[in-house]
């Protein structure tokens, strides 16, 4: 499988092994949407007109 990965012509940047690692970058990502969605009026203030 790793062998497999290395020798892909487009290999993940980032790989998570094993479901416990799976869930908790899955958790990272969900908490990362809430915040960027909840500052979203903050980030785009900040625009150039």
């Amino acid at each position: 499988m790793l062998i497999d990965l290395a020798e892909s012509p487009n290999p993940p940047a980032q790989l998570f092994l094993g479901s416990d690692a799976y869930r908790r970058a899955s958790g990272k990502l969900d908490r990362l949407r809430e915040e960027l969605e909840a500052n979203k009026a903050i980030s785009f203030r900040t625009d150039y007109e």
